[in-house]
């Protein structure tokens, strides 16, 4: 059974990786390797989506170890529906920005 999307815990999610310094060089590193797969002609969307699921995972640890009480797992806080979400929007976002239409 596939967990439904949270929208609550999505905006949660967004907002911390937005707010956390930590999260912020982490971010920067992933445009930064976005950039390069666009100067090199290799970018794929499909891919990215990926990367920032990596990210959002990342975060989503984090918000918990600040946030949580030890009694349920941080894979638990944010389904994978809802992580997958988040890392689609920082995707989209990132191809909005950063690719210029032809």
């Amino acid at each position: 059974m596939k967990a439904k999307l949270d929208n609550v815990a999505a905006s949660k999610l967004m907002l911390w990786t937005k707010n956390n310094p930590i999260l912020n060089r982490l971010h920067k590193s992933c445009t930064n390797y976005l950039d390069y797969k666009i100067q090199k002609n290799t970018f794929d969307f499909e891919k990215s989506i990926k990367l920032w699921e990596h990210f959002v995972d990342q975060a989503a640890k984090t918000y918990y170890l600040e946030h949580c009480s030890t009694s349920d797992n941080w894979y638990n806080v944010f389904n994978k529906t809802t992580r997958r979400f988040v890392a689609k929007e920082f995707a989209n976002h990132y191809l909005c920005v950063n690719i210029k239409n032809e």
